[in-house]
């Protein structure tokens, strides 16, 4: 994914909504941080970002304009007017697009832009901002699975060794490696066979990625889809955000539908 896609997805995974309301949030917050830092950074940033063209207003990214000087509250009030939410909404949709922004952008870009904030910010970025649950066995990860595609645990097994042995043929030697290590024991042997048995494999897509699992499943794409979904999204939650920034550059485009729950209703975080 290019760094733009990845920060969208990253907002996805925190909020659970769709792009469009995603883009939405995102912007509520970037235009308010925007305005609380110089024209300069918020140019650097906004480089960094790639963002489409018009999504952010041009005159905030000029780099002779001074910062404006607001707390906190000021911040959360601009961002709940923005999104005609309330001051905890903001909050947490604010959390969730700074420490999606963290993730996608050069550690030095990050730490130039919160260097600008006053040190009550750091509550902003410091708090949750996506669903974590750690895997300590394979059923950690096989029973939610269940639970969301109504698969037993056996097909459930076969589902996540099939999604994770083709992960490993389809990522860099070093990302599979990082999320083999991060995985229990009884749910690496599908990676680590991934990872002896790389071929030249086809273009990583989200078609190309369903087909195979498709085949392997001896399913058609549609419930492969739903299947991956299924490993996918329990998956993300498990790995923590340094492993998650490596999986999302290697992922490719519009794979995020595939890692993000079925979007909730616009104005929840």
């Amino acid at each position: 994914m290019q760094t733009f896609e990845r920060f969208r997805t990253a907002v996805r995974l925190g909020t659970g909504w769709d792009r469009r309301t995603a883009d939405h949030g995102a912007q509520s917050v970037l235009v308010t941080l925007f305005e609380r830092i110089t024209g300069g950074q918020a140019a650097d940033v906004a480089q960094q970002l790639s963002p489409p063209d018009g999504f952010l207003p041009q005159p905030l990214m000029e780099r002779s304009r001074p910062a404006e000087r607001f707390g906190v509250e000021e911040f959360l009030r601009r961002v709940a007017e923005r999104e005609h939410v309330d001051t905890e909404a903001a909050r947490l949709l604010t959390s969730t697009v700074l420490n999606a922004l963290g993730l996608v952008i050069p550690h030095k870009e990050w730490k130039d832009t919160v260097a600008q904030l006053p040190t009550e910010f750091e509550q902003l970025w410091s708090i949750p901002w996506r669903p974590r649950h750690p895997l300590q066995s394979a059923a950690d990860l096989l029973d939610p699975v269940g639970a969301r595609s109504g698969l037993s645990t056996d097909e459930a097994r076969r589902v996540a060794d099939a999604v994770l042995h083709i992960l490993a043929e389809c990522l860099s030697v070093t990302v599979a490696g990082e999320l083999a290590q991060r995985l229990p024991d009884d749910l690496r042997a599908p990676l680590e066979q991934g990872l002896a048995h790389r071929s030249a494999p086809l273009p990583f897509t989200p078609e190309n990625f369903l087909k195979l699992l498709a085949v392997r499943l001896g399913t058609d794409p549609q419930s492969a889809r739903e299947r991956a979904r299924a490993v996918l999204q329990v998956l993300v939650e498990e790995i923590d955000d340094s492993v998650l920034a490596d999986l999302l550059a290697e992922l490719p485009a519009d794979f995020d539908d595939l890692l993000v729950p079925t979007p909730s209703r616009a104005g929840s975080v």
